[in-house]
């Protein structure tokens, strides 16, 4: 799991190991753009 947060203000914003699409910030009102898969990210080799 992973912390994804609001790239304007760091607000932690939900919790996730799977996680597509957009959360708006209920702090500031930025809307976020999440595109984050644990499964593609443990199999890059890029490590």
């Amino acid at each position: 799991m992973k912390k994804i947060k609001c790239t304007k203000c760091n607000q932690t914003l939900l919790l996730a190991s799977v996680c597509q699409g957009e959360i708006k910030c209920h702090r500031c009102g930025t809307i976020n753009k999440i595109d984050y898969n644990t499964k593609a990210r443990a199999n890059s080799p890029h490590r």
